[in-house]
């Protein structure tokens, strides 16, 4: 086994793999992959034979074949999209591809024989603009698509993992008494908790989700800002929650950090470790799969920086900075 990061760098409109040393957390850049269109957004099969990238600027998706001795990735095809995808994501079973667009719709397309996507849209649901990211259960019931920028709300929908329909739930969106901007979802992994990033309120929020899928109330909220920062300077992105269920992180744009937190095993509920600093405007980051490091990508800088985990506390401490090229937009660190 070995580990891979891969890194879309969109100005410059390639695809970099990294090996990624397991002891040390050492990059090594092995490949880079060119390819048009602005890419974006990253996800990979479950069975780590396929990866997908959203190429934004051209509307459309393009599949690749992993070679596992190396990681290198062989061009499989593009499809077309309706509009640009701001987000990618797979379903449990590795059937269908899901993504979403900020002009207010989401989508799931079929993996085909070969693992290159199949067009149309399998299924398409419309809502508001701001849709920016959509995420399927881990039950492959259900699936939600969080809205923010003009919107502040989460669409609930069911999902048919053999057919890939998206149906919305009667009168099952979530509308957050504040406007806080849910943007992306992350999953605990034993806990039916949902959290969301806000990108608007800068903060993170914590919901039950219910056997029918749908979710109740926030329980929590917490801020990822240091108290004496101006809110209207920040904005959040992704989220990542440790695969042990015991950390959560989540980087600030503007104020330029990660902010970390301890989960109760119990409740779910957040309590700040604290904040590292980053490279400018973080969008894209990842955990490693041994969940020992993490790599964030600063936008504004073009560099990479690397954080070992302290396994008992969840602290981050930097480790290393890479150049990796002009507007970095998606990290994905995996094993194969």
């Amino acid at each position: 086994m070995a580990y891979y990061v891969y890194v879309s760098i969109m100005k410059e409109e390639k695809v970099n793999i990294y090996a990624m040393d397991g002891a040390t957390g050492d990059l090594e850049l092995k490949h880079e992959v060119p390819l048009t269109g602005g890419p974006a957004g990253i996800v990979i099969h479950p069975n780590k034979r396929f990866l997908y990238v959203v190429r934004r600027g051209a509307s459309q998706l393009a599949s690749f074949a992993m070679d596992a001795s190396d990681g290198s990735l062989t061009h499989l095809g593009n499809i077309e999209e309706a509009s640009d995808s701001v987000y990618i994501t797979i379903d449990g079973a590795g059937k269908f591809v899901l993504t979403s667009s900020n002009s207010g719709s989401a989508r799931s397309y079929r993996v085909g024989e070969d693992g290159a996507l199949v067009a149309p849209a399998a299924s398409t649901v419309y809502s508001l603009p701001g849709s920016h990211s959509v995420q399927v259960h881990p039950s492959n019931k259900f699936a939600y698509v969080p809205h923010c920028i003009t919107q502040n709300a989460i669409f609930q929908h069911k999902y048919d993992a053999e057919t890939g329909q998206i149906t919305p739930q009667e009168l099952a969106v979530l509308v957050p008494p504040e406007r806080l901007g849910p943007r992306h979802i992350r999953f605990h992994p034993t806990l039916n908790v949902l959290y969301t990033t806000d990108e608007q309120g800068n903060s993170i929020s914590a919901y039950r989700v219910n056997l029918d899928g749908r979710l109740s109330p926030s329980f929590q909220t917490i801020s990822t800002l240091p108290e004496d920062f101006e809110p209207s300077d920040n904005t959040t992105a992704q989220l990542r929650v440790h695969s042990s269920g015991r950390f959560l992180y989540a980087p600030n744009r503007g104020h330029d950090s990660i902010a970390c937190f301890k989960i109760d095993a119990a409740s779910g509920v957040l309590t700040l470790i604290g904040r590292v600093p980053t490279e400018p405007h973080v969008r894209g980051f990842d955990i490693d799969p041994q969940g020992r490091f993490v790599f964030a990508a600063g936008v504004d800088s073009g560099k990479v920086s690397a954080y070992a985990i302290d396994q008992g506390s969840g602290e981050l401490t930097q480790i290393n900075t890479y150049d990796v090229g002009e507007n970095p937009m998606w990290i994905l660190a995996t094993q194969l």
